[in-house]
């Protein structure tokens, strides 16, 4: 005697319809997750872009700040593109830059897509450019003033950015000739 075994509908599995559409659905949201995943990616990146930048910007203000502020006097060279920075005998003696000397001279100048410094110790000749930060496109030195010297740096705009949010300046007092003046 054979039985039959008679399924339910409510036993019978799902059809191929309601497969595919759960198949659909499944794929959608894999895809949502995805992009999410992707977006996440890309502001992080980005985020990363913009931190190397600032950082960038932050040391290099800090540098050459530190070198304007003790300057004895300043020249800007090549149409503001370098900048000369000469130091006389006890303004900075035992610097970094010359260990166990005197800093006579410091220059900044734009190479290859790099903000280059060469540096002069005491009795020595000055040094071969050093590069300080990488990415910048435009590196310009200016002042209308005496005591004031105004930096102006380009960096590589970032993918979809204009070139116009990729330029900073700042300008700098001459503190030894503001308090040479007193």
């Amino acid at each position: 005697m054979k039985k039959c075994l008679v399924l339910s509908r409510r036993s019978a599995g799902f059809t191929l319809v309601e497969l595919m559409v759960a198949l659909v659905i499944g794929l959608i949201i894999v895809l949502g997750a995805g992009q999410l995943f992707l977006m996440g990616k890309q502001s992080y990146d980005r985020v990363a872009e913009l931190a190397n930048r600032q950082e960038s910007l932050r040391y290099l203000a800090d540098i050459v700040s530190l070198d304007i502020r003790t300057a004895t006097t300043a020249a800007d060279a090549d149409d503001g593109e370098r900048l000369v920075l000469n130091y006389g005998a006890g303004v900075r003696p035992d610097d970094v830059y010359c260990s166990g000397d005197e800093l006579v001279q410091v220059q900044y100048a734009l190479g290859q897509n790099t903000v280059t410094i060469e540096i002069q110790c005491e009795g020595e000749a000055l040094s071969v450019p050093n590069s300080l930060i990488e990415g910048v496109t435009g590196l310009n030195f200016g002042s209308a003033d005496p005591q004031l010297i105004e930096v102006e740096v380009e960096f590589e705009p970032m993918r979809g950015e204009s070139a116009e949010y990729a330029a900073y300046s700042f300008v700098v007092a001459r503190r030894e000739e503001i308090l040479s003046r007193f």
